[in-house]
């Protein structure tokens, strides 16, 4: 466990040496403002990823092999996307009745919904290498992640739309990662876009409804409480101040994050391993049977 913790942590540390290497470059193309329009959207992204898929993607880790984890996946890809579109609906209410509360943050009204998608299909995918306990592809996807990132975040510098470059490279970065994973996972991409039913999508919410029950209220509460800071900043100054903050919140959070990415992400895989139902063929006669982890269901 604790090689496997090295092997997550490794890749988190380059991934934020790369962030670290570009970082003095970047604060010499975007002003104190673009970093805090992206210190924003990073919040309002941590609070929407919630609804992305209604923590259903939690449930990767311990669902069964098989047909039940592919229809998990086909349900929880398609949640992606449905929600997404329900965000464009929420992005034009506010457009339209509170414009002076948006007028700041009015250039990534329009663009949350769509990166609410790519980051919620990422965050779903990240799942499937931690099921898996493969460290490795975990490890490259940030890698890839950050590459996409820091080089999309340079390209935008130079077009017309650089107040909201950060923003775009977020979700070109992870789109990256998404790749990342999906070529290291053979043909899981054709399990993601193979049809299912409408009745298969709803008994599957059924099966799996807990996941969000339990674990939804934590999370939330978790990402609305540290966008309390960068709101509080807009409301009390500007984007300029809450920029300001974004940078010096990154380099102070930056090692305690990295850690304990690392080590829960090792957990959740070694606990889903253990506690994912395992079914195997035994005799009828003896009664007995062997299998190679987690929760032995008989067979008979």
């Amino acid at each position: 466990m604790f090689r496997s913790i090295l092997t997550v942590l490794s890749g988190s540390v380059v991934a934020q040496l790369i962030a670290i290497a570009v970082l003095p470059a970047l604060t010499r193309l975007y002003d104190a403002e673009s970093f805090g329009r992206y210190q924003i959207y990073l919040s309002i992204m941590n609070v929407a990823i919630m609804f992305s898929a209604f923590r259903y993607e939690v449930a990767i880790l311990g669902a069964r092999s098989g047909r039940v984890l592919d229809n998990l996946l086909k349900f929880t890809f398609r949640l992606c996307i449905l929600t997404g579109v329900a965000g464009v609906l929420v992005a034009c209410v506010v457009d339209l009745w509170i414009p002076s509360g948006a007028s700041p943050l009015r250039d990534i009204i329009f663009i949350v919904p769509g990166a609410m998608i790519v980051a919620g299909i990422y965050q779903m995918l990240t799942f499937l290498p931690i099921r898996e306990r493969n460290y490795g592809l975990s490890a490259r996807s940030k890698i890839s992640q950050s590459v996409g990132f820091s080089i999309s975040a340079l390209g935008c510098a130079v077009l017309p739309f650089f107040g909201v470059g950060h923003v775009l490279a977020d979700a070109f970065g992870r789109i990256v990662g998404s790749v990342a994973i999906l070529r290291g996972s053979g043909n899981l991409w054709r399990t993601l876009v193979s049809p299912i039913s409408v009745a298969t999508m709803r008994l599957t919410a059924v099966r799996f409804k807990k996941y969000g029950f339990l674990t939804s209220p934590g999370a939330l509460l978790s990402a609305l409480s540290a966008a309390v800071a960068p709101f509080a900043f807009l409301a009390l100054f500007d984007l300029n101040v809450a920029g300001q903050y974004a940078l010096v919140e990154r380099f102070i959070l930056m090692p305690v994050a990295i850690i304990a990415l690392a080590i829960s992400q090792v957990f959740s895989a070694e606990a889903g391993f253990l506690a994912r139902p395992v079914w195997c063929l035994t005799s009828t006669e003896a009664g007995v049977g062997e299998c190679t982890g987690g929760v032995f269901h008989e067979w008979r």
